[in-house]
């Protein structure tokens, strides 16, 4: 039986390589890259070190990982160029992670986010894109 998609379900727990039992956190990642042409497998590699990963679609994974959707965001960009786009919404938490999101797209997911949604928009000259 399908579970109902506004339904709340419980924080899962996991060993971290340290073994300390952390919080999983459930990442919904979407990207795109501004030049087409560019491989991007740098990308990938990037997304799936942050945990278990599955591709949805193109450029969306799910990934259960033990970062924070900020924290995971900045380890994702490092591999991408100042002018890609990465968004990471951490869906058990309610938390999102961005760069070069529009701005006034940003607002209106928070304005209309079912409940509060702690958005963290970082600026694409704060971070560093991989050589």
């Amino acid at each position: 039986m399908a579970r109902a998609a506004c339904e709340t379900l419980e924080p899962v727990f996991q060993k971290s390589q340290y073994g300390v039992n952390t919080m999983s956190h459930n990442l919904m990642v979407s990207f795109e890259v501004q030049d087409q042409l560019r491989h991007v497998m740098s990308i990938t590699r990037a997304i799936e070190a942050l945990g278990p990963a599955a591709r949805l679609l193109n450029t969306v994974w799910y990934v259960r990982s033990e970062l924070p959707a900020p924290d995971a965001a900045q380890q994702v960009w490092q591999a991408m160029e100042p002018t890609d786009v990465l968004l990471i919404v951490d869906v058990a938490h309610n938390v999102t992670a961005m760069f070069n999101v529009d701005d006034g797209a940003a607002q209106f997911v928070a304005r209309h986010w079912h409940r509060a949604c702690e958005a963290v928009q970082f600026q694409a000259s704060v971070a560093s894109s991989a050589a």
